[in-house]
This record gives C-alpha cells, sequence and structure tokens, in this order.
C-alpha cells in the first residue's frame, strides 16, 4: 500500500511541472496501456512470477502512472477547445471528477471477483 500511495504521490508532483507534459493524446493513450498491468499483477498475485519484487516494482509504476496521467485528465479537460463558457469548463471539471470516483469505484467492486477466487 506504501508504495503505490508513495508512487501515485510522485506521479501528481510530477504533473505539476509543465515542461513534463505530454499531448492530449498521448494521456489517453497511455491511460489505456495501464490495462497492461492487470493481468501481470494477477500473475504475481498467483505465484508465476515467483519474485515479489516484481510486484513491488510494477505497482509503482501503476501508482505513478496513475498520479500522473489521473492528474493530467483533471487538468486538460476544461481546457477543451469545445468549451466556451466558464459555466461549461466548470462542469466539465465537476464531471471528471465524478467519472474518476465512478471509475475508482467499478475498480474496487471488480478487483473483488478477482482476488476472491484467489
Amino acid at each position: 500500500m506504501a508504495v503505490y500511495n508513495f508512487g501515485d504521490l510522485f506521479g501528481r508532483i510530477l504533473s505539476m511541472v509543465k515542461a513534463f507534459w505530454p499531448s492530449r493524446r498521448v494521456v489517453v493513450i497511455g491511460s489505456c496501456v495501464r490495462v497492461i498491468f492487470i493481468p501481470i499483477l494477477i500473475l504475481c498475485a498467483k505465484g508465476i512470477i515467483p519474485t515479489q519484487m516484481a510486484g513491488y516494482v510494477l505497482t509503482a509504476i501503476l501508482a505513478l502512472t496513475n498520479g500522473y496521467f489521473g492528474t493530467l485528465t483533471m487538468v486538460y479537460t476544461p481546457l477543451s477547445s469545445g468549451l466556451i463558457t466558464d459555466g461549461e469548463r466548470a462542469l466539465a471539471g465537476q464531471c471528471t471528477g465524478v467519472c474518476l470516483l465512478i471509475g475508482c469505484s467499478i475498480g474496487s467492486l471488480l478487483q473483488l471477483a478477482i482476488v476472491i477466487p484467489l
């Protein structure tokens, strides 16, 4: 848990440096590519990948990308060109936060289907 929290914090701090901001397309692709970590972490949990260090490293990378891409999506959404008024930007930011919470909730519930059979 500590590895994940520190990685997430470092990713959020890293996203505060504007020099490290990629394009929106890279953020979307990077967010989607993170799905690859799920089966690899399951292999670690089942013991198919025998070392614990692999699990720690994968968790740290997953956390780092979570903090980094999660923060950048929150930043980029209200800056979209289709949003004209400040009210639209505020609503888009709020919707992004709600979608993030829904995604976290769904992920937490789905992990039960994976962890309980292990």
